[in-house]
This record gives structure tokens, C-alpha cells and sequence, in this order.
């Protein structure tokens, strides 16, 4: 029911254009790293939150207590 809607939906994708963008982003000879990209493939730069040096401490404060609670 969805399919004739497809090429007028901005997200819509296939497993074949996922794929070939998931590879071209995977085999990037370049040394760029902390690169976001959009659903076309296309560079981003991230969220407000992603750059803020105050957030990102918490997230990997928060991330180390949680995996510290983890039964290995």
C-alpha cells in the first residue's frame, strides 16, 4: 500500500540504497572522523548537544556507571 507513495516520501529508502550508502560512508579513504550523515549520504554537521563539552562528559560519565552495574 505504501510502494506508490515511495517516491514522494522524503525518508523512504530500499536495502539496495542503504547498502550502497552504508558502503561508500564505510570505505571513505578520507581521515575525517565524528562525521554525521543524512539520509541521503550527504555530511551533517550533529546536534547543538553533540558539541557541547558539558553533555558529552555526562553521557560518558553516565555510559561508564551503567556498563560498571554490567555482570561480565
Amino acid at each position: 500500500m505504501l510502494s506508490p507513495l515511495a517516491p514522494f516520501t522524503k525518508y523512504w529508502t530500499n536495502p539496495g540504497t542503504a547498502a550502497r550508502m552504508i558502503t561508500r560512508i564505510l570505505t571513505d579513504e578520507s581521515d575525517t572522523t565524528g562525521v554525521y550523515y543524512d539520509e541521503k549520504g550527504r555530511p551533517m554537521r550533529g546536534s547543538t548537544q553533540v558539541h557541547d563539552p558539558v553533555f558529552n562528559a555526562r553521557v560518558v560519565a553516565e555510559t561508564r556507571a551503567l556498563l560498571g552495574t554490567a555482570d561480565v
